[in-house]
């Protein structure tokens, strides 16, 4: 049977990869790398120029053949490789190579534009580690990186996508003789070559360069950087895995005859850094609540924590005890944590537990560590009745929507409690009910937000101290008030708190009010928030 002619309509609309003669492999392959290169080699100057203004005095000249030798000798080695690939291969083998150079480069563009995007948002470099975290937890943390996508890193990720998966510029080529093949392949490899030679000796004597502190951590190439974490991930990922949570003294509750059984409510503050409070700082009157506690209890002046992430630092919080320093979090696994943490203790000794917090549960494991923790129970975002509350931020209801429920679980009990909380609102993007009044602090818009959502928090804090003093039990609960970490606005060029390692990130308050507290005494030394 004869097959009939192929539509015209069809033919012009099959898609298929234009693979160039050999002897034009370097034109194609530079087409591609000309991308690469201009992307890499930008992002790094742009991340030179914006630490440069943090440098005192600014940086020398002297320092970019320093900082950019990683990146250009990534560059030669990429070109070089694809056009040897291209150069020796033949028919469908060459195919194939053509379409790996394009994952390739895609991969190439889609990391350094995720890699720069996040450092001019938070200040901080993006590591193989929290990039395997991010995709690892991308359903729950989508909405944190919607929050900080702007117009032009949209046009940016899908710029390179529509760069790398182009079938290049070079479409159609018409055959050249083989001779003429053979000498710009040739020219174009001792080419690539000899500017890769050119690039190692300047890597080397770059090395000699000294650079300010504030630029050794971007002297290498960000691809080979990540590439080498996955590979060294992939080797000490199954120590890291075996690594036991360090035990340290374990916390002993002794009961005597003079002890009197209080009860005790725990507040860890989300995201709260000390310096933004009113009791750290008179002169922000952003927590009037928190300050007239202070009057009635005692200030820990200088209180930090140990590492500025949530989950994190809830373990030394309830437990005593420092976390393990990996991204994963094996602490909320049954048998993980080497000793009792409070809860457990106050159990034994006859006491209720209860913890409540308005982000959802699943996040990190939230409601494994809690039982870890050893409290009888919990409720969380899927577990409070949100009608009336207004949904905010991308974790959970306003704070206001824990009151009600954690007040009907103190009505409930006839002895002593433990009750934790964890609100909310005051984790980035700071975003706080409709009709809660905005303040004017003066600052920029976000420090403005964040300044709001810690007076959110501060009349949260009240409506619970209220609920209690109409039930006359002030006299007889301990409270304990402390910040889960805090949160950088670029005082060091950080943003957040993951990675802001300065005193706007590590200092947090640390407050206690109730019967035997000193009223108005402010703590002096160094405290962590494990005790």
């Amino acid at each position: 049977m004869e097959r009939g002619p192929t539509p015209a309509l069809l033919t012009r609309v099959r898609l298929r990869l234009a693979v160039p003669p050999s002897g034009l492999s370097w034109l194609y392959v530079g087409s591609l790398a000309t991308v690469v290169g201009l992307l890499v080699l930008g992002a790094k100057v742009h991340k030179v120029l914006r630490i440069a203004e943090r440098v005192s005095g600014g940086i020398d000249t002297n320092v970019w053949p320093a900082v950019l030798a990683g990146d250009l000798l990534f560059i030669a080695a990429w070109t070089g490789t694809w056009l040897w690939a291209l150069h020796l291969c033949g028919g469908a083998l060459k195919r194939v190579t053509a379409a790996a150079m394009h994952v390739s480069t895609l991969a190439v563009l889609l990391l350094v534009t995720c890699e720069h995007a996040f450092f001019l948002v938070t200040g901080a470099l993006l590591d193989w580690a929290l990039l395997a975290y991010s995709f690892e937890h991308f359903a729950k943390i989508k909405k944190v990186i919607a929050s900080e996508m702007g117009l032009m890193s949209w046009l940016s990720l899908f710029g390179a996508i529509f760069i790398a998966m182009a079938p290049g510029v070079l479409v159609q080529f018409r055959r050249k003789p083989a001779t003429s093949d053979r000498r710009w392949s040739r020219v174009g490899l001792v080419t690539v070559v000899g500017l890769g030679a050119a690039v190692v000796a300047l890597q080397v004597a770059a090395w000699s360069i000294q650079l300010p502190n504030e630029l050794k951590p971007i002297r290498g190439n960000t691809v080979l950087e990540h590439v080498a974490d996955a590979a060294a991930a992939l080797t000490i990922g199954e120590a890291q895995s075996d690594m036991a949570v360090k035990p340290v003294q374990p916390l002993v509750v002794a009961q005597t005859a003079r002890t009197k059984r209080h009860n005790v409510v725990l507040f860890v503050l989300e995201s709260v850094r000390a310096q933004s409070t009113t009791p750290y700082n008179e002169k922000l009157k952003t927590t009037p609540f928190l300050a007239e506690l202070a009057k009635r209890g005692t200030t820990v002046e200088h209180a930090f924590t140990v590492i500025p992430h949530t989950t994190k630092s809830l373990v030394p919080i309830h437990c005593g005890l420092y976390p393990k320093i990996v991204p994963d979090f094996d602490e909320a696994t049954p048998g993980a944590l080497p000793s009792d943490c409070l809860a457990r203790i106050l159990r034994r000794t006859g006491y209720a537990t209860h913890y409540v917090q308005n982000p959802e549960s699943v996040f990190e494991r939230r409601r494994d560590l809690v039982n870890a923790f050893g409290f009888h129970s919990m409720r969380a975002k899927e577990d409070l009745p949100s009608e009336g509350f207004q949904y905010v931020g991308y974790f959970g209801y306003e704070d206001d929507v824990m009151v009600k429920p954690s007040l009907e679980w103190v009505d409930k009990q006839k002895g002593p409690f433990y009750m934790a909380y964890l609100n909310a609102v005051s984790h980035h993007p700071y975003e706080i009910p409709k009709n809660f009044p905005r303040g004017k602090w003066g600052a920029g818009d976000k420090l403005n937000k964040y300044y709001d959502s810690i007076a959110y928090t501060d009349r949260f804090i009240k409506k619970v101290f209220e609920e209690f003093d109409k039930r006359g039990m002030l006299d007889n609960t301990l409270f304990v008030l402390i910040g889960d970490h805090g949160e950088g606005f670029g005082e060091h060029g950080r943003f957040q708190h993951d990675q802001t390692i300065y005193d706007e990130g590590l200092r947090v308050p640390l407050l206690l009010v109730g019967p035997g507290v000193p009223k108005g005494k402010r703590v002096q030394g160094l405290w962590q928030n494990i005790y």
